[in-house]
């Protein structure tokens, strides 16, 4: 129980005025009231202080991408698009390969799952390819926590004629596009990735 002076300080008074105490009781109880006193305020002295609040609010660490490499001896020379998982049947609806990801699609081309780059609640990237006789393309495709199709981008791609030609790989969250245009010569182009946004257009 807190030890209450007031209290305490009426009762010595009452006792005062009934005369009931001689002077030495007196100042006994003088004493005890002050050392209670005293070891009260340090006891509130040591009482080890509330943790306040932290003026700095960490922010979440961005989600890692796993890195990957397009290029055409991995994909056709060495076959990894030909040998990759098939997607079919429910599972072209799932990807949604015939209503965004391939503005062309048909029935007799194959899908292939090539690769996951990032798996979180929030987002899935995956790499979906399609193999044809004269044509294969690979796109990064972007889905939200309810697997609706969020962007695409072709980061591979060959023909027959050798006229076009898309090659990319994706190290440290930087996503680079190697391209080989008959017309219009060699260039390149980098994006980073923002979970909200998607892909991110990298200036030089």
């Amino acid at each position: 129980m807190p030890f209450n002076r007031k209290y305490f300080v009426n009762k010595i008074l009452c006792f005062v005025k009934s005369k009931a105490l001689d002077e030495i009781t007196l100042l006994l109880l003088v004493l005890i009231m002050v050392k209670c006193t005293t070891q009260t305020q340090e006891t509130a002295t040591n009482l080890p202080a509330a943790p306040q609040p932290s003026a700095t609010h960490e922010k979440a660490p961005q989600p890692q991408l796993e890195d990957f490499s397009l290029s055409y001896n991995q994909l056709m020379e060495e076959g990894k698009l030909s040998k990759a998982e098939l997607i079919e049947g429910n599972q072209i609806k799932k990807y949604s390969i015939d209503t965004g990801v391939d503005e062309n699609f048909l029935q007799n081309y194959k899908y292939h799952l090539l690769q996951t780059v990032l798996e979180t609640p929030q987002t899935k990237l995956y790499l979906i390819g399609r193999e044809y006789d004269n044509e294969n393309i690979v796109w990064l495709c972007g889905y939200d926590e309810k697997h609706r199709l969020m962007f695409t981008k072709e980061v591979y791609y060959d023909n027959a004629e050798g006229n076009y030609q898309v090659e990319s790989h994706l190290q440290k969250d930087t996503l680079t596009l190697s391209i080989e245009d008959i017309n219009q010569g060699a260039s390149t182009q980098k994006y980073s990735f923002d979970p909200k946004t998607g892909l991110v257009e990298m200036k030089p």
